[in-house]
């Protein structure tokens, strides 16, 4: 599949997610929301039951990414 060309191993993952959620799989025939799912993919995806959880997910996501790159700072740290 597409996913297992693109991704390798972790795309075989995303695909059964996929293929087991039908709310994800919806959003993935659209293509901001596939390409968001494959730049922050991680197995808690699996939770996701809908589009604004998704969104929920993606932001998390994409915040703990520029945290860990140190280009955020954590407001909790004093």
């Amino acid at each position: 599949s597409f996913l297992t060309i693109y991704m390798g191993e972790k795309g075989n993952e995303l695909q059964s997610i996929l293929d087991t959620n039908l709310a994800l799989m919806d959003l993935a025939k659209n293509p901001f929301f596939l390409r968001s799912m494959i730049r922050v993919y991680s197995p808690e995806i699996s939770l996701v039951e809908n589009k604004g959880r998704f969104l929920e997910y993606l932001c998390d996501q994409l915040f703990k990414r520029e945290l860990n790159k140190g280009l955020i700072f954590d407001q909790n740290q004093n």
